[in-house]
């Protein structure tokens, strides 16, 4: 029987949990839910598990009202808030443990829990579709459990190994914050069709249609073919470039993803 412990049941949690029970890829038949006040998720994963593609798995759930977890011979989840790590205590060795904690480095965890390989990973939300983004640094790059790792992170996801923690905290900028700031376009898209006339349902369902689109492209061609792609000369397209361009917009994207870069950084100093 393996196991998860999962310390936080916040949104990350939930979404990487969802991924986790929609996949074949899970080996998981314990998962215990350890924190102040876990019976918070039980609903929620009552309502997961009545999916019928999910009954056959059987999955049992704990839920532990405790600041101490018990990780022996274990695989920990950690999905809480950063600053929260310091409430809890940790009895025995994890196998493997995922931190998703954004700045929070291998030498903190170290302080924290003993766990035979410390692996840090950045999805993001879409994990709740098995969509996420996944950046992944272990600290031991010579483990034999990598395979073992890349199962569990593409439980929601695809799965980016880097080597090294610095480039795993830049890769907030490329998709742990990223569908916020995607999100933040989108708007601004959708509020431009509801204000030439377009229903904000139709809208957003176009909106919506056009970035899975873009990501198709994306698969194939550099951002700036598809451009050039959509580009005619003297048409709406360039209207519309030319007057992003002037706002400096694209560089407004990029400096927003380094503030988070930095924001990642001051967070690791705090807790060093």
């Amino acid at each position: 029987m393996q196991t998860l412990v999962v310390i936080g049941y916040g949104n990350m949690a939930k979404a990487v949990l969802s991924g986790i029970f929609s996949s074949e890829k899970s080996k998981f038949s314990l998962i215990r839910i350890v924190g102040r006040n876990p019976q918070k998720l039980r609903p929620w994963i009552e309502s997961k598990l009545v999916d019928s593609k999910l009954a056959s798995k059987n999955y049992e759930i704990l839920y532990e009202t405790s600041y101490e977890a018990d990780i022996t011979d274990s695989s920990l989840l950690l999905a809480c808030k950063p600053y929260n790590l310091d409430i809890f205590k940790f009895k025995g060795k994890a196998n493997i443990t995922y931190s998703l904690l954004a700045g929070i480095e291998f030498a903190t965890l170290d302080k924290h829990l003993s766990s035979s390989t410390l692996v840090r990973v950045m999805p993001n939300v879409a994990a709740t579709f098995g969509l996420s983004s996944s950046s992944v640094c272990i600290k031991d790059s010579e483990c034999e459990c990598k395979e073992e790792v890349r199962n569990f992170v593409e439980c929601f996801g695809n799965c980016v190994f880097l080597d090294s923690e610095a480039k795993l905290d830049a890769s907030i900028a490329t998709n742990g914050s990223t569908p916020s700031m995607l999100a933040i376009i989108a708007q601004g898209l959708i509020d431009a069709g509801v204000n030439q006339g377009i229903t904000v349902s139709d809208a957003k369902n176009l909106v919506a249609q056009s970035f899975l689109g873009v990501a198709k492209l994306l698969e194939n061609y550099t951002p700036r073919e598809i451009t050039d792609m959509v580009t005619s000369p003297a048409g709406t397209t360039s209207e519309a470039n030319l007057y992003l361009q002037a706002k400096g917009v694209q560089g407004l994207v990029s400096k927003a993803g380094i503030k988070a870069v930095k924001k990642a950084k001051e967070i690791a100093k705090s807790n060093a």
